[in-house]
């Protein structure tokens, strides 16, 4: 019966040690403007961290928040993740970091990907942000000339184009206008369609105009947490659509440009490992990424009666099948 007793006593002591030393270890706070379901960002992120040395439930205690394609709802998660006290907020897109820094002027904000920082008010600058704000960036001039360019190439005939944008999103403004001027470059007219959320998918692209040939999705993370939706409305109107991600052509995109899968948010992690080892996210230059990659959805393809010239195949990092 001691011996018993002794036991559960050991027991208790160490579930309660353990409980201690739960609350004590660090709190990272990790909003995103998706759902969990449709995030595929954060094994990676969490993988970033094992590799640097910290683990959930470990060394550290990770809280997730998801907002859906609910702009309203980033705000109130922001707030619940500054409540917690966490250590340091990771996030990603424009509306989401906004909605950060709103609710915090001194907790470290970790990009694992935005539009433009600067223009954003973020930071002051890519080598010396000068805020709580710091990570990785998107901007980089090659790429939306880019993909109107391949956009147009492998629809030889197009002489309009859409481009989708997220009306809450406040870098669409100069994102839709970049690409608009690319695409003025290559004798392409272009129209904006505005996408505020799931709800509006199938009406914003019944409306469109006949003489569309071809969409342009910008990147935002309420259009990622409802890309097969978009994916699908594309293909429903036969419009050959150029998106940014990886997801967004395995969800049925036609073709895709953007960063290699993943690495933002590797690189996101290794922000973190720093700032929870005592750096100054003022003083941590914003990197821009360095390597991307080209999808095509040869299923996508298909059902569209397209036919994909061998130098685009050729060009393809990968081919979707």
């Amino acid at each position: 019966m001691k011996l018993r007793l002794f036991r559960a006593s050991l027991i208790a002591v160490w579930a309660w040690s353990s409980a201690g030393a739960q609350e004590n270890v660090p709190r990272v706070g990790y909003l995103r403007y998706t759902t969990e379901a449709s995030d595929s960002e954060r094994e990676w992120f969490v993988q970033g961290l094992r590799e640097l040395g910290w683990e959930d439930g470990r060394n550290i205690k990770i809280e997730y928040r998801y907002a859906g394609d609910d702009t309203a709802a980033l705000s109130r998660l922001a707030k619940e993740l500054v409540a917690l006290q966490v250590a340091v907020i990771v996030t990603a897109g424009t509306p989401p970091i906004r909605a950060a820094l709103d609710a915090t002027s001194t907790i470290p904000v970790v990009s694992a990907n935005v539009s433009d920082p600067i223009a954003a008010g973020f930071a002051n600058s890519l080598p010396r942000p000068g805020k709580n704000f710091t990570g990785v960036t998107l901007v980089a001039p090659e790429l939306a000339p880019k993909r109107i360019e391949l956009l147009k190439h492998l629809v030889s005939g197009a002489t309009r184009i859409a481009i989708l944008r997220n009306p809450s999103n406040s870098s669409h403004a100069w994102d839709s206008k970049a690409a608009k001027d690319t695409a003025a470059s290559l004798s392409l007219s272009a129209t904006i369609f505005d996408l505020a959320g799931r709800a509006d998918v199938s009406s914003v692209f019944s409306v469109r105009d006949a003489n569309v040939h071809a969409l342009m999705v910008l990147d935002d993370g309420a259009f990622n947490a409802i890309r097969f939706e978009i994916a699908a409305e594309a293909l429903r109107n036969r419009l050959p659509t150029m998106c940014v991600s990886r997801q967004h052509a395995e969800a049925g995109c036609l073709m895709s440009y953007g960063v290699v899968h993943g690495q933002n948010t590797r690189r996101a992690a290794a922000y973190v490992d720093k700032i929870l080892k005592g750096a100054n996210p003022a003083e941590l230059p914003i990197e821009r990424p360095m390597k991307f990659e080209f999808l095509i959805n040869q299923r996508t393809a298909g059902a569209m009666g397209l036919h994909v010239p061998e130098s685009m195949v050729v060009f393809a990092d990968e081919l979707i099948e």
